[in-house]
């Protein structure tokens, strides 16, 4: 790697080499008012960035006398606690919790001691599922420790807690696959404004969709650089099934999430078909939506960069609880302005040989070019072609007018004048709630809703080939001639697309006899609108404008500028066609688990779940204006069980084995389209130390045919052109069709993960993570080249039409005219590929204050396409994909550091991508992308550390600026036009402001 990117490496790895210094010693001015303990709590938090957990009831009416001085931690805890019978403990370098009256009526100890057991014990609970929430913010848990004083070493015993990729609790987030975690305050650092940007800095992404090529924005997740749909989206652990914007590329769009709803977002870096079902090949993405709010929250949020682009936020959230029922809301509101292409070099100017590869500017100019329709030279002049006159008014010209440009050829770079990024208006929210309606059963529900706007500015429309007949008014030259011309008038040329969702959860879950239990039912819809060319000109009334001789009513090409009347022009825009493409997705899911220890082993409860569930899904897709519909729907039901068997444990004193656990998991799931599949995954755990943990998985995975796959209507091309192989390369000219295919089946694939974890105790938090990862593909859905599809006529012989042979074919030894070439969806092809995840994180504290670096990188090693019958697989790592599937870069990294002492904050963050091959629609062009560094840097401040005023109490202010040192995107023309979507941001620098308030 570079030096940007080693700089940046070499920082943590000093900062991690650090000597920690001990939390217990550091003395800090320290002011807290007299007020409820909760409260106080929650903001001493805040002002040591620590992480303390406790439950609501054991502090429920109880008040402290306030804290001031210059006081250790401990000191203030002590403070804090005092008379009210409660101690605490610590769980590790920043997490403690508060700890409840010891049994026979002895409270909790305060003592300060970090002897507090083994190290994962201890880590455990800091990392566990709410605990892993916002460091500096008082959370929650029901993870509060049970048994005698804090002084006597033990095991702290933690309530168990669920980690995406299994449906069993268990005692550690470092379960037997990798988990990334974006926790909120994370997500507040990187100073991103949706889950799709967060995503960004996981390295397990090899690169994304960009927003500019797709409708509406919409975003989707891709992890291991598989294609669109093979990463399953949760929300809160349940399944998001295809949005409407996303219904013909089979996937959920991250924009209908509001980020204000949002408290983490966890990544699995693993497949995971056999406990969720379908999509889960490449991963699994759980974006976990609020549960609770602490306080009345306003959140403003301000960012721009150098040309537009500008965003801004804003929300708020109010919650309550009482003694057996809470609720919450959170609004938020979201939009975005656009950048036009001439802000940025690369789309400014599309000569891109000075990049090394060809002038791609069009000839639809305005002035227009001019030709003869037959290439003979055109009336009065030298050469078939010239340039209408610059200046020229189009009225009263002759040939002799064009004398001067006779011959040459204007050019002109029209992606100047359409939007890089899209503007875009979001409204969304979440309304939460539960209550207890007995000891052992509560009720809970959730509703998540989001509307969005989008306009996508197309700039002026070109045409090429425009014939203008000899009875326009204004043509000089007295016959029909070809003119090649772009609109310069503001018609509002764009895309529009809107889209409303709604997702509703209601459900009861409990414990019966020492199981836990679920049911729930999930309802979704998402209705979208696009208008893939609002304001475009009509061809019909510009044809009958061009043979006008009417100068009142002739379109005039021949002119410098609009080439008519601004109301000539409004005349000639074809009538807006409401809902042109109208797509709506629903889906009612219905779900059921039990969970609990079937039996004891010598190391330990065997856990088991099992549940079943059903699913109802239908897509209907409408284009006004065409005989275009998709009407599809499924049914689905499954089945499943999971188990973790315990073999060895530290009671056992195994030499070499302090614990050992398999984990077995298997689903059913049955399709009323194409039937039944079955997944197994097997995954064991390790630990031949108490701070080394051993993992790996195998498993067996799916993607089913998306509605769209399977129900889209055959589309006829009727004049579609190719060299015809088999009739040594005749130009052909034949029917092409194509579109979905009921017979489609699932794609099949398998998986494997390997790797370790290393969190030496006594190093503070010190923890190293590698994983070797492996996925194999097979039968995967392609929509077949049809040139492909006859160069292999033997095999495709049904998809494949001629006319009989007549004697000249015959004597030739060629095959019969083609007549139509049937190109639908069909299930071929094979994908491999390999490579290794490492991390490593080490926070310290010292003198200066609170060191937090971590690095994460992903190595590629190979990306195995074949996608046709008796194909040689192509090596596609480090090379552009196009828009479809995105550059697969070998190395991709990030490198953060984050600073904090008393209130004040710094975060830097590094991300690196290696270079690669460039490619023009993922054929190789012999150009090459280089590597790329970015550097982002916010810096934020916590008002609560500087005293106990109105103003100042939950005040926190962040500035940041994300490319800070404006790199901009490199050139590449894997999509011909410019850069290369998937690994770019056409914004470069874009500085923001963020201001919180917490009431």
């Amino acid at each position: 790697m570079r030096v940007s990117i080693a700089v940046a490496i070499a920082l943590s790895a000093v900062a991690i080499s650090a000597t920690s210094a001990a939390q217990a010693a550091i003395r800090k001015q320290t002011h807290i008012a007299a007020q409820e303990l909760e409260t106080a709590l929650q903001g001493f938090a805040r002002q040591r960035d620590l992480q303390i957990i406790f439950r609501s009831t054991l502090v429920k009416d109880l008040r402290t006398t306030g804290v001031a001085g210059d006081l250790t931690v401990d000191e203030v805890l002590q403070q804090l606690l005092g008379g009210s019978g409660l101690g605490y403990r610590y769980l590790d370098e920043r997490t403690i919790t508060i700890v409840p009256p010891a049994p026979g009526g002895r409270t909790g100890d305060v003592s300060n001691s970090h002897d507090k057991g083994p190290f994962w014990s201890r880590f455990r609970l800091a990392q566990a599922d709410v605990s892993s929430a916002q460091s500096g913010q008082a959370v929650e848990s029901d993870a509060g420790p049970r048994g005698d004083s804090a002084r006597t070493p033990q095991k702290i015993s933690a309530e168990e807690v669920l980690v995406t990729g299994s449906r069993l609790k268990q005692e550690s987030a470092e379960g037997v696959s990798p988990l990334t975690v974006f926790a909120r305050e994370k997500l507040n650092q990187l100073g991103v404004t949706n889950v799709a940007d967060a995503l960004k800095y996981l390295t397990q992404q090899a690169s994304w969709a960009g927003d500019a090529n797709r409708p509406g924005g919409a975003r989707e997740v891709r992890l291991r650089g598989l294609a669109g749909g093979t990463t399953l989206v949760l929300i809160n652990g349940r399944r998001a099934v295809v949005s409407g914007l996303g219904t013909s590329q089979n996937f959920f769009d991250l924009n209908t999430i509001p980020l204000a709803a949002v408290e983490r977002v966890e990544v699995l870096a693993d497949s995971a078909s056999a406990v969720y079902g379908a999509d889960a090949v490449g991963g699994v993405v759980n974006i976990v939506l609020k549960s609770e709010i602490e306080a009345p929250t306003a959140d403003v949020y301000y960012g721009t960069a150098d040309g537009g682009g500008r965003e801004r936020r804003a929300s708020g959230s109010i919650g309550h609880s009482w003694e057996r029922a809470r609720v919450g809301v959170v609004m938020d509101y979201y939009d975005r302005g656009g950048m036009l292409g001439g802000e940025r070099d690369i789309t400014s100017n599309a000569d891109y040989r000075r990049f090394g590869s060809t002038d791609q500017r069009t000839t639809a100019t305005n002035p227009a070019n001019v030709c003869s329709t037959n290439g003979a030279n055109l009336p009065g002049l030298s050469a078939p072609c010239a340039v209408v006159p610059v200046g020229s008014t189009g009225v009263g010209l002759t040939p002799a007018d064009f004398a001067a440009t006779a011959g040459q050829q204007n050019r002109d770079t029209l992606g100047r004048y359409r939007d890089l990024i899209a503007s875009s208006e979001r409204k969304g929210g979440l309304i939460f709630g539960d209550v207890s309606l007995t000891d052992q059963v509560t009720a809970f529900a959730e509703l998540l809703f989001n509307r969005l706007e989008s306009r996508n500015r197309l700039g002026p429309e070109p045409r090429t080939n425009m014939l203008v007949p000899a009875s326009n008014a204004f043509n000089p030259f007295g016959q029909t001639v070809s003119v090649n011309y772009a609109f310069t008038n503001d018609l509002g040329r764009a895309q529009y697309a809107e889209s409303e969702s709604w997702r509703a959860v209601g459900g009861l879950k409990g414990e019966l006899g020492g199981w836990d239990w679920e049911i729930s039912a999930v309802g979704f819809e998402d209705v979208a609108w696009q208008d893939n060319s609002r304001n475009a000109i009509d061809t019909a009334r510009l044809t009958a404008a061009l043979a006008s001789s009417d100068p009142a009513t002739a379109f005039n090409p021949f002119q410098d500028g609009p080439g008519g009347s601004d109301a000539l022009l409004r005349s000639l825009v074809a009538d807006p066609l409401p809902s042109r493409f109208f797509t709506t997705s629903r889906a009612t899911q219905l779900g059921a688990f039990a969970r609990g220890a079937l039996f004891t082993l010598p190391a330990g409860d065997v856990q088991l779940v099992i549940g079943a569930e059903s699913r109802k899904e239908d897509a209907r897709i409408r284009v006004t204006g065409m005989n275009y519909v998709v009407n599809g729907d499924r049914k689905t039901w499954a089945t499943y069980a999971e188990t973790r068997v315990p073999l060895v444990g530290e009671s056992m004193q195994v030499p070499g084995a302090r614990r050992i656990a398999l984990t077995l998991a298997g689903r059913y799931d049955n399709y009323d389209d194409f039937g039944g599949v079955f997944n197994p995954k097997y995954g064991v755990e390790w630990y031949p130390i108490e701070s080394l943990l051993l993992r790996a998985t195998y498993g067996t995975n799916y993607r089913a045919p998306s509605l769209w796959d399977l129900y889209a209507p055959q589309y006829i091309t009727p004049n579609a052109v190719m060299q015809d192989p088999a009739r040594n390369d005749e130009t052909a000219v034949y029917v092409r069709s194509f579109g979905g295919n009921p017979s489609l089946q699932p794609e099949e694939s398998d998986s494997m993960t390997a790797g370790l974890v290393f969190m030496p105790e006594g190093e503070g938090g010190l923890k190293i993570a590698a994983s070797f990862w492996r996925i194999s593909q097979d039968l995967r859905i392609n929509l077949l080249d049809p040139l492909l599809i006859v160069r292999s006529e033997a095999l495709f012989h049904d998809r494949v039409l001629r006319e009989p042979q007549t004697p000249a074919d015959i004597a030739a030894g060629v095959p019969g005219r083609l007549i139509s070439v049937d190109s639908t969806s069909v299930n071929f092809g094979s994908l491999k590929v390999h490579g290794i995840d490492l991390e490593m994180s080490r926070p310290f504290d010292s003198a200066f204050g609170r060191f937090s670096p971590t690095v994460a990188t992903t190595w590629i090693g190979s990306y195995e396409v074949a996608d046709f019958p008796g194909q040689l697989a192509v090596q596609r790592v480090a090379t552009a994909g196009g828009s479809s599937m995105g550059a697969i870069p070998r190395w991709r990294a990030v490198a953060a550091l984050d600073w904090l002492r008393n209130g004040v904050g710094l975060t830097a963050t590094a991300r690196y991508m290696s270079g690669y091959a460039d490619g023009t629609f993922g054929v190789p062009n012999g150009l090459h992308v280089p590597e790329q560094t970015f550097v982002d840097l916010q810096a934020r401040i916590d008002f609560d550390a500087f005293g106990d005023s109105w103003l100042g109490r939950g005040t926190s202010i962040r500035l940041g600026v994300n490319n800070l040192f404006d790199r901009a995107p490199s050139f590449s023309n894997s999509t011909q036009q410019g850069f290369d979507a998937t690994t770019s941001d056409m914004r470069q620098r874009f500085g923001y402001l963020n201001l919180t308030k917490r009431f």
